[in-house]
């Protein structure tokens, strides 16, 4: 699901990572904290208001973002490249690890 996440911006991907942090959470309480917390940051970045239960429309930001949960919940890490750098092009093609 992060994988998918990374490289698309379908809304399947993000309502199938909806479905597994619900899935996964120790307890209800936590995974809608989680889901609310992504709610949130999907309003802060589109500027448009969703209901309780629904799925936020993607963008890479948000599904970046919402990968990068799922990589601290699992305690993993993942390879990074920086691409599309305009006001610090000396850094594009760089490469490095983000850990969780």
């Amino acid at each position: 699901i992060a994988e998918a996440l990374t490289t698309a911006t379908r809304a399947e991907d993000l309502a199938d990572a909806f479905a597994w942090i619900e899935s996964t959470c120790p307890s209800h309480v936590a995974a809608q904290a989680m889901l609310q917390h992504i709610r949130d940051r999907a309003l802060l970045l589109h500027e448009t208001a969703m209901t309780h239960r629904s799925v936020p429309i993607p963008s890479r930001a948000l599904n970046n973002e919402v990968a990068y949960m799922i990589f601290l919940y699992l305690q993993l890490e993942f390879d990074v490249r920086l691409t599309g750098l305009h006001s610090a092009t000396h850094l594009n093609g760089r490469q490095g690890v983000v850990r969780g």
